[in-house]
C-alpha cells in the first residue's frame, strides 16, 4: 500500500462527508416547504415551462452567454 491509497480514502471520505451534509440541507428546506404550495399551481403554464427547459437545459442559454466558452462548448 502506497501513500496515495490512505490520502484517497481521506479525500474521499470528506467527499461524501461533504455531499451528505449538503443532502441534508436541501432535504430540510424541502420538508420545511411540504404542502405550501397549491397543487393546482403545479400543472399551470405548461408551454412556457416546457419552453423554459429546453432554453436553459438542452440550450444550455447560460453557458452561450460566455462568448469563448460557448462557441468552445457549441463545437
Amino acid at each position: 500500500m502506497t501513500w496515495q491509497t490512505p490520502l484517497f480514502i481521506v479525500l474521499a471520505g470528506l467527499a461524501f462527508g461533504y455531499s451528505g451534509y449538503r443532502f441534508k440541507i436541501l432535504f430540510q428546506m424541502m420538508k420545511a416547504h411540504q404542502g405550501k404550495i397549491d397543487p393546482k399551481q403545479r400543472f399551470n403554464l405548461i408551454p412556457q415551462r416546457v419552453q423554459t427547459v429546453i432554453v436553459n437545459v438542452l440550450g444550455q442559454q447560460a453557458v452561450m452567454r460566455k462568448p469563448a466558452i460557448g462557441i468552445a462548448h457549441a463545437v
